[in-house]
């Protein structure tokens, strides 16, 4: 007699009670393996601004619904959690500050490079911006951008005088132009970031999200 022998799937074998690291009773370690925990997320993006008012943002906002008037609840508010791991979501208001690196000429569609705004510190600016320098009080318009410099395209905007830009100059973003009858901007928005932590079990084996 013949048998139809297959590929046997992965085990896990022993005692129920055994509840080592390397256990046998299928915990949620279990279902995490198999990756069959649903993605327990709050449903909320926390958008922080962290350098400005650090204590207001970690002990008033988290947890709190804003109702177009004030805030609502209760900072750090506990809920339930039906997985081990539970994620939340964070964000951080674009840059609008940089500042020079180097020596840029008056002359138009020089190449500046910026530096302050992280390791990438070009990417704050977006084609159309209007951009000030803090120093000698010119605004110029940025045109191509990369990582971390932008062109200046428009020297001396407006009413303000085209000047060498000095190295450390401080520049920040006060606006945009656009063409009359122009289409949408070019995109420039921040990426989230996921954050997570882990409950603790209770006798019962519930899990709470204390």
């Amino acid at each position: 007699m013949s048998y139809p022998y297959y590929n046997e799937p992965t085990h896990q074998t022993g005692q129920v009670v055994d509840t080592s690291a390397t256990g046998y009773q299928r915990t949620t370690t279990t279902a995490s393996t198999e990756e069959r925990l649903i993605v327990d997320a709050v449903d909320k993006i926390f958008l922080l601004e962290p350098n400005k008012h650090p204590l207001v943002t970690l002990l008033t906002n988290v947890g709190k619904v804003f109702d177009g008037k004030s805030w609502k609840g209760a900072g750090l508010m506990k809920a339930a959690t039906g997985n081990p791991e539970f994620k939340w979501f964070e964000d951080v208001y674009g840059g609008r500050y940089a500042k020079v690196s180097g020596t840029v000429s008056a002359a138009a569609s020089q190449t500046v490079t910026v530096t302050g705004a992280g390791s990438s510190s070009g990417s704050i600016f977006t084609l159309g911006d209007v951009v000030k320098n803090a120093r000698t009080g010119e605004c110029v318009t940025v045109g191509v951008v990369a990582a971390t410099t932008f062109v200046a395209v428009a020297r001396g905007f407006g009413s303000t005088a085209a000047a060498t830009m000095a190295d450390g100059d401080g520049l920040f973003i006060i606006g945009n132009v656009n063409e009359e009858n122009s289409g949408a901007r070019n995109v420039n928005s921040t990426l989230t970031a996921p954050q997570s932590n882990y409950t603790l079990f209770n006798h019962l084996g519930v899990l709470k999200f204390d």
